[in-house]
């Protein structure tokens, strides 16, 4: 609590609450999503489909399909990776949490988009808009129109995250 200039006591919006408890809900188990999702290369790697796309031998050879699914495993490791970081700064209230958030989320959906028209490229008669591809857009869009302007402009964001 603080004083106001005509002496009215006013509570001061502070700390991991709030909204907050939502965006830490959303940096804690994105991680552990993109990690489970990335079980589908094992299948890839175990189940012959990585043979049958990759070696010039086989029928259904494409020359991307390697490159699409290097693109893949990094940028989702990359995320993780920033998902982590995004943790440690939230729970140590770090000053640049706010923009390394925004950053993330940015990131998380250009590469989204990005890998929907690599592999509209790579496999061209599929759609580049799946139903998983476009609740992935649709979640990733919405999620950036929320939390981008609260980051920006949420006065307990700016009184939490003052951590240097």
């Amino acid at each position: 609590m603080i004083e106001s200039s005509n002496g009215e006591m006013l509570k001061v919006k502070k700390g991991l609450g709030g909204w907050l408890i939502l965006v830490a809900i959303g940096v804690i188990f994105s991680p552990l999503r993109i990690i489970a999702e990335l079980n589908i290369y094992l299948e890839i790697f175990n189940d012959g489909t990585w043979e049958a796309l990759t070696l010039q031998s086989s029928e259904f050879y494409n020359p991307l399909f390697g490159v699409i699914v290097c693109f893949e495993i990094i940028g989702n490791c990359a995320l993780v990776i920033a998902y982590i970081y995004l943790i440690f700064l939230f729970f140590k209230e770090k000053q640049n949490f706010p923009k390394i958030y925004i950053i993330t989320i940015l990131a998380n959906t250009a590469f989204i988009l990005i890998d929907a028209l690599f592999c509209k490229v790579v496999f061209p008669t599929e759609p580049m808009f799946d139903a998983e591809t476009t609740k992935m857009v649709v979640q990733s869009v919405v999620a950036c129109a929320i939390w981008i302007p609260y980051m920006r402009m949420s006065v307990r964001v700016k009184n939490t995250f003052i951590n240097l």
